[in-house]
């Protein structure tokens, strides 16, 4: 059994909404940017000008670790598995209470963007700042992939479409 037509126009309706939401914040900022005429720097736009409050911060921190595969494979595996599953969701928890208290701060006193600008200052290496960024673009990339392809897997299963729109889309 597929998706029924309600289905198709719930799914499509998210898709639209998700498009919908990155275009009305592009024209928003593109205006702004219009009227100010001022560019903003690098570090103002990774770093968000360091005047958010820290409910959006948290909250997109949040968004950036669910996946498509967590979404799929957490309840499989808790079905399978059982409740030992939560002993690495308390762990995480635990780990992001942890870098919030200790880490954080002192990457916030130093002004730095990221671990990568850390490891130069701390260090003073630019190499060991590169091998650090290249490590972790190598293992984004493999990771991304199987993000891409389990969920486009289970699309594929309910609409009976080829697996390939699915990837592009996503």
């Amino acid at each position: 059994m597929g998706f029924m037509p309600v289905d198709i126009l719930i799914f499509a309706a998210f898709l639209c909404l998700s498009i919908g939401v990155g275009a009305y914040h592009a024209i928003k900022t593109r205006r702004a940017e219009q009227r100010d005429l001022q560019k903003s720097a690098t570090a103002d736009f990774l770093m968000g000008g360091r005047k958010m409050p820290i409910v959006p911060i948290a909250l997109s921190l949040l968004t950036t670790f669910l996946s498509g595969i967590m979404m799929l494979g957490a309840p499989a595996e808790l079905y399978q598995r059982g409740v030992l599953i939560w002993v690495l969701y308390l762990g995480g928890g635990f780990a992001f209470l942890v870098s919030g208290l200790f880490f954080v701060p002192i990457f916030y006193k130093m002004k730095a963007t990221s671990i990568y600008e850390y490891f130069e200052l701390r260090f003073e290496s630019k190499i060991l700042r590169r091998m650090g960024a290249a490590l972790f673009l190598l293992n984004t990339l493999f990771y991304m992939s199987v993000v891409m392809y389990a969920p486009a897997v289970a699309l594929t299963g309910v609409t009976h479409m080829p697996l390939w729109p699915f990837i592009l889309v996503r």
